[in-house]
């Protein structure tokens, strides 16, 4: 019954402080509607001292935080995305949802340490693209294959790497350009789709600088079929 739904989460809330069965209380209240249940737990918690101001009250601060910690988490932690575009196939798909994690490349910022080679970054466009008139408001996302330092070639439609061929089994077709050898800029990364040749980046507009990273591509959490690690 409602009483002892009632009890159940008064319980803890009578026993000891703080009261931590009352944001469930608070919580069924809200979503219970003027049904007899809701009046009389609004009457118990009244015989309690709780008056109904103070109950609104309390279920505000509630949700209040409940929206700081999710802000929190969304602005500095991880962030939704989606894929509009076929750039990274095969590895991501037209509109597929990711997340991105954004703490350890601030924490390599700060330590001075570089991204790891084959991590798919997603950054703000570059000053390059936004010169050319891309949308300023926009973020990219591709994968790390150079590092400060590096040298980057492609030849013969094969990407090299400090004079090494890197391993990309799973292209969908060979580079159709040849470029370099060149050097990546210390505090820079060059940063190419999967999609080799249907791809804006690096091999179009340069090295990307690191303080226009946003984060590192985590997991795929849509479509289900296809949920998991990146």
């Amino acid at each position: 019954s409602g009483w002892s739904l009632l009890w159940q989460r008064l319980f803890p809330f009578l026993t000891r402080r703080p009261y931590p069965g009352l944001f469930d209380l608070l919580i069924h209240l809200v979503v219970l509607r003027n049904t007899q249940e809701r009046r009389g737990e609004l009457a118990l918690l009244q015989a309690l001292g709780f008056r109904r101001a103070r109950l609104r009250r309390l279920a505000l601060a509630e949700y209040g935080r409940l929206l700081a910690v999710a802000l929190l988490l969304r602005w500095a932690v991880l962030e939704p995305r989606w894929i509009p575009s076929g750039s990274m196939l095969p590895t991501l798909q037209l509109q597929d949802r990711i997340l991105v994690e954004k703490i350890t490349p601030r924490l390599n910022r700060q330590r001075h340490k570089p991204i790891g080679l084959g991590q798919i970054v997603v950054f703000a466009v570059p000053p390059q693209l936004v010169e050319a008139g891309y949308d300023a408001n926009a973020a990219l996302i591709k994968r790390v294959v150079g590092r400060p330092g590096d040298t980057i070639e492609v030849r013969d439609g094969q990407l090299l790497r400090n004079d090494i061929p890197v391993p990309e089994d799973w292209k969908p077709a060979e580079m159709d350009y040849d470029q370099g050898p060149l050097t990546v800029p210390q505090g820079q990364y060059w940063v190419l789709g999967d999609n080799r040749n249907a791809s804006l980046d690096s091999h179009v507009w340069g090295s990307l600088p690191d303080e226009r990273v946003i984060g590192t591509a985590v997991w795929r959490y849509w479509p289900l079929n296809r949920f998991g690690p990146i």
